[in-house]
């Protein structure tokens, strides 16, 4: 819990975060489970025509532009529009280690306005469209803490990532478009704890913190990128929410009262717009969505992201839709999410099993580690006999989810006390229980 409190204390302490990454590359952790992969993409919308200053005051966007003649003229940004298409892949090596990457694909638009009404230039316009800031990396479980008997683990995890270019800046200045970013090569490494509020059956609700250090190329100062969320999940399928904050907090400040540009950068690369080109640009953005997952972990949301504050960046909101796709093996779908110790058991529970008498839940209350069955003394059930536990799957049979002694006996009922949980679903009523064979 102590680290819990430090990462919460380090994350909200920070105020503002930087320029091109938070909206479109969050820092997000990519944890997943062994012999699992997952894939998800996701349709973003970005529109703004306003920057936030150096001083955090929210301005309408605008830059100076020159033609061929060498005239100069102040163009007003009248609208800037980004679309851009993330697919993200994530395969679970072992219980600890993760590997992922994201290939992302954007369009860019920009209209502006000259402010010179005898200027040469009425006004701007450009597009373009192509390949984004790709990225690679690998998830590392660190630890788990506040593991029992039936209940969620908190987790401190690892993050490295690279995310890289698959464009030329060079180029689309000389033919006068719409950067795709920043050009640069961004390397972050960081930590992530995720710790349950919520125990029981039901929805589950988690608090999770990530803090990162971002080196990046060009001259581009380093940044802390950050963010602090809640999320709600269903334990098999229903409705889903996460909201939290996103940004970056740039290491160094710019000079007072100047919005300091990368060399080389034009009111043509994104019609005056600071969403590329900017310096030590922080901000704080808003980030939640709404979805529904199935039975068999399938994902479909839709969201929005705010910049609620910043210093010499875009102002921008984005529209989000996405969905997730995943497949395990059998081994890691039935762990569910559980612990690192509860996929070692698995191999135990995968041996061959001799049952001499099945009967189904009756009274679950798992908070105490307590069930009730439906066979009793009157069927030779006694105190220390053995029953595992099991819920239908998605296909049909049946997951082994836990594991009890029975503590009391009934004439047509007994107690049963669970000594181990192999997987992060609590124990309902009409699960299964079955009796090892002595």
């Amino acid at each position: 819990m102590s680290v819990l409190v430090m990462m919460t204390f380090a994350v909200t302490a920070l105020t503002l975060c930087d320029a091109h990454s938070a909206p479109l590359m969050r820092w997000e952790n990519r944890r997943e489970n062994a012999g699992a992969f997952r894939v998800v993409p996701e349709l973003t919308y970005m529109s703004t025509n306003q920057n936030f200053d150096e001083t955090g005051k929210k301005l309408k966007a605008e830059g100076t532009d020159v033609d061929d003649s060498g005239n100069t003229s102040t163009q007003e940004l009248s609208s800037y529009t980004r679309t851009q298409i993330d697919l993200l892949g994530v395969y679970g090596y072992s219980p600890d280690l993760t590997a992922f990457a994201r290939i992302s694909l954007a369009s860019s638009t920009f209209e502006t306005v000259s402010q010179e009404a005898t200027a040469a230039i009425e006004g701007l316009q450009g597009s373009a469209a192509g390949l984004g800031d790709q990225a690679i990396g690998a998830n590392y479980r660190i630890m788990e803490f506040g593991k029992d008997a039936g209940k969620r683990p908190g987790s401190v995890d690892f993050q490295v990532q690279i995310d890289f270019p698959l464009y030329n800046t060079d180029a689309n200045r000389k033919e006068q478009k719409p950067l795709q970013g920043d050009g640069t090569i961004d390397f972050t490494i960081g930590p992530f704890v995720t710790y349950p509020i919520t125990q029981g059956p039901g929805n589950r609700w988690y608090l999770i913190g990530g803090l990162g250090y971002t080196a990046r190329t060009k001259s581009y100062s380093a940044i802390l990128p950050y963010q602090l969320s809640a999320a709600m999940l269903p334990e098999r399928e229903g409705f889903m929410v996460r909201a939290g904050i996103y940004g970056n907090q740039a290491m160094t400040s710019d000079k007072e009262g100047e919005i300091k540009l990368a060399e080389g950068s034009t009111t043509r690369d994104a019609g005056g717009s600071l969403i590329v080109d900017a310096l030590n640009s922080s901000y704080l953005a808003l980030r939640g969505i709404v979805g529904y997952q199935s039975a068999g972990a399938t994902q479909y949301y839709a969201g929005i992201t705010y910049m609620m504050m910043g210093k010499s960046t875009a102002a921008l909101t984005a529209l989000h839709v996405g969905a997730q796709f995943r497949w395990a093996k059998a081994q890691a779908a039935s762990s569910g999410g559980a612990t690192r110790g509860a996929v070692a058991a698995g191999k135990t529970r995968a041996a061959q099993l001799r049952y001499d008498l099945q009967a189904s839940v009756r009274i679950a209350k798992p908070q105490l580690k307590v069930v009730q069955i439906d066979r009793g003394a009157a069927d030779g059930v006694a105190a220390g006999q053995t029953f595992d536990f099991y819920r239908k799957n998605e296909q049909g049979g049946y997951t082994m989810v836990a594991r009890g002694t029975v503590e009391k006996v009934g004439s047509k009922a007994a107690n049963v006390r669970i000594q181990n949980y192999y997987e992060q679903t609590w124990i309902q009523q009409g699960f299964v229980a079955r009796r090892i064979a002595q």
